[in-house]
């Protein structure tokens, strides 16, 4: 009998908490967008189900207003050809849009402050971003094999380049690093064969191992001395390259 009121008891304490959920936390379906409603009453995406193309995601769902693309939202979709982010929202989640194969174009609003891990992962197709003065983290691997990219501005307010960032995009010809920048991830770069020039600031205080490993077009590197790059301990494995090279 004790044992019966103890299950009992259970069961009851787990029908309270479920009880005690809000409604706005269970997942919602608004058109081609999955979605779930945030503490703050904001909606986050959580899956995209629509047909691809060039996608308006608009600002408000049912209501609430869009402030987040989560984790893997618009992933492996492969008919995704550009996405109009509105400027409501602030967060691009991880693998948001990993391996989006044929996304050629995509406008990051200034209210964007995170690009999350692997956010852009693989998208084959994607030549040029610009990455606005609002964003302060660009996520490990965010980036990684854009094989096409040829261009990226990086806003005045990135601090951190994660691990991997850029490795493999092979067609990156040059990128200007902002004074705002503190840390470059291990193998931030790498591999990015036609990179030709790189200029450190000295806002920069740690960088990753091999973060420029195999530039081979590298004719330029612009270091302080002062800069945790310049010794002649790291420098090969950072750039794999001899200072008397350059």
């Amino acid at each position: 009998m004790r044992k019966g009121r103890k299950i009992i008891s259970v069961i009851l304490c787990m029908l309270l908490a479920f009880s005690m959920i809000p409604v706005q936390s269970l997942a919602a379906t608004s058109g081609d967008y999955d979605y779930r409603v945030l503490d703050d009453g904001t909606a986050e995406i959580t899956d995209y189900t629509g047909p691809g193309g060039d996608v308006v995601i608009p600002d408000t769902i049912d209501g609430y207003t869009v402030t987040a693309i989560g984790g893997w939202a618009f992933s492996s979709c492969a008919a995704l050809t550009s996405i109009d982010i509105p400027d409501s929202v602030t967060t691009i989640g991880d693998g948001a849009f990993y391996e989006c194969y044929a996304l050629t174009g995509i406008d990051i609003p200034d209210s964007v402050t995170t690009i999350g891990h692997y956010a852009f992962n693989d998208c084959d197709a994607l030549t040029s971003i610009d990455i606005p003065d609002s964003v302060t983290t660009i996520g490990d691997y965010a980036f990684w094999w854009c094989d096409a990219l040829t261009t990226v501005n990086l806003g005045n307010g990135v601090t951190t380049i994660g691990r991997c960032a850029f490795e493999y995009c092979y067609d990156l010809t040059g990128i200007d690093i902002p004074d705002s920048v503190t840390t470059i991830g291990a193998y931030a770069f790498s591999y990015c064969y036609d990179l030709t020039g790189i200029d450190i600031p000295d806002s920069v205080k740690s960088i990753g191992d091999s973060a420029f490993y195999s530039c081979d077009a590298l004719t330029s590197i612009q270091v302080d001395e002062n800069n945790p790059a310049y010794s002649s301990d790291e420098y090969g494995v950072l750039f794999n390259k001899d200072k008397t090279e350059l």
